[in-house]
């Protein structure tokens, strides 16, 4: 089902409210904060809840200013336990660099899935 409204407008919020979070406690650089919003089950191609640990640590070391921007096409929200969502976004994350002051493109997609489950009362990203 795609959600767009009613009872369903609700679960939208919450999730949206994830990717807010996230975007803030990027700009924030807290690191442990952020990877609460991860699920201990994540995965996304060969990597592992600890590998984006790491990456996130080598980015809030090397750049200042990180800032992500994600547009939603859709968001598709099944039933279950847990409750998964599947999030077709369109986004960049980029910063500057601490020394130069130059901008960086860290990472560009473009009509990607975002999984996300509702795991322990909140909605977590599991790749």
């Amino acid at each position: 089902m795609v959600v767009s409204d009613g009872a369903m407008g609700e679960t939208v919020r919450h999730i949206e409210e994830v990717v807010n979070q996230r975007r803030t406690l990027i700009r924030e650089k807290d690191l442990d904060a952020m990877m609460a919003v991860y699920s201990e089950h994540y995965r996304y191609q060969d990597l592992t809840k600890a590998d984006i640990r790491n990456i996130w640590k080598s980015f809030f070391e090397h750049y200042d200013r990180i800032h992500s921007l994600h547009a939603f096409s859709r968001i598709m929200v099944t039933p279950g336990t847990p409750p998964t969502a599947d999030i077709t976004c369109t986004g960049a994350l980029y910063a500057t660099v601490d020394r130069t002051g130059q901008r960086v493109n860290l990472s560009i997609w473009a009509g990607d899935i975002h999984h996300l489950s509702y795991e322990e009362g909140v909605w977590r990203i599991v790749g």
